[in-house]
């Protein structure tokens, strides 16, 4: 699965800079922007991820526990970059909105959510006077956890007595930390004006570097856990303010010389 994605991912760039409608007009200076800076922002409902644990999944299965191959989470994110030409350098944190999966059946019920941080540089493979697509590649760490519960078993437990307690059919949560590659495809909009605002489109694919086991917050260690690799799907629709500054023309570069010459900076004010 990886190896098709990526090279879907690679191919599609390639059909997009070969398609891409070539400039017909250029942007006059000043219009032209030498370096950007960004604010990324990404509200749920339109940002979402496709997460996969096949070992915790058949762990879970085997104990009659429903927990399902695909983890669909609605996501928010933000993010920083800058953008120099063609080439851009960011952060990204992204948190996964519990996802909650109830299966009257086998009275179970679970709750799975994440949240990762990675740094990512981009290459803009088109560059075209209203359009801009990014091949991004990314590195950084994700968080997975996940509580179990059943649904059949319910218990009265003194709030007093809650560390001594035994709970029966309520797991510790289960955590996992993961280091992970992503790559991605980006399509933005050029910008027009020093501050702009623009929608931003992301398709993406991250897969842990190793497998790891699923540990737990609670105060025991456990043997036998299923050890996993993150492969994570995930879609953005995002926006992202920028900060535009213009390319610094020779002309532009002597009048601010003279400015600063010219500039007693308040030293012998008249």
């Amino acid at each position: 699965m990886k190896t098709y994605f990526f090279t879907f991912v690679i191919s599609f760039c390639w059909v997009l800079k070969s398609t891409a409608q070539q400039d017909s007009v250029v942007i006059p200076e000043p219009k032209d922007y030498e370096w950007n800076s960004h604010l990324y922002i990404g509200a749920p409902l339109n940002n979402f991820s496709f997460s996969n644990y096949s070992q915790l999944k058949n762990t879970l299965n085997n104990q009659g526990i429903s927990f399902p191959a695909i983890k669909l989470n609605n996501t928010t994110s933000f993010g920083i970059a800058i953008q120099k030409r063609r080439y851009k350098f960011g952060f990204e944190g992204t948190y996964g909105l519990p996802s909650t999966n109830t299966n009257q059946t086998k009275a179970t019920k679970t709750s799975f959510s994440f949240v990762s941080y990675n740094l990512n540089a981009g290459y803009a493979l088109v560059f075209e006077r209203n359009t801009q697509w990014f091949l991004n590649i990314g590195f950084g760490v994700i968080e997975s956890k996940l509580h179990v519960s059943s649904t059949s078993n319910t218990q009265t437990v003194n709030f007093n007595a809650l560390l001594t307690a035994s709970t029966v059919g309520y797991s510790p949560v289960l955590s996992h930390t993961n280091p992970f590659l992503d790559i991605s495809v980006e399509q933005t909009f050029r910008p027009k004006r020093p501050i702009s605002f623009n929608p931003v489109f992301r398709l993406g694919y991250r897969v842990g570097v190793n497998s790891l086991p699923w540990k737990t917050d609670a105060n025991f260690t456990t043997i036998n856990a299923p050890t996993d690799r993150i492969n994570q799907l995930f879609f953005q629709s995002i926006f992202v303010i920028s900060n535009n500054h213009f390319k610094k023309t020779q002309a532009r570069k002597e009048a601010r010389e003279r400015q600063n010459a010219n500039n007693d900076w308040g030293l012998n004010p008249r």
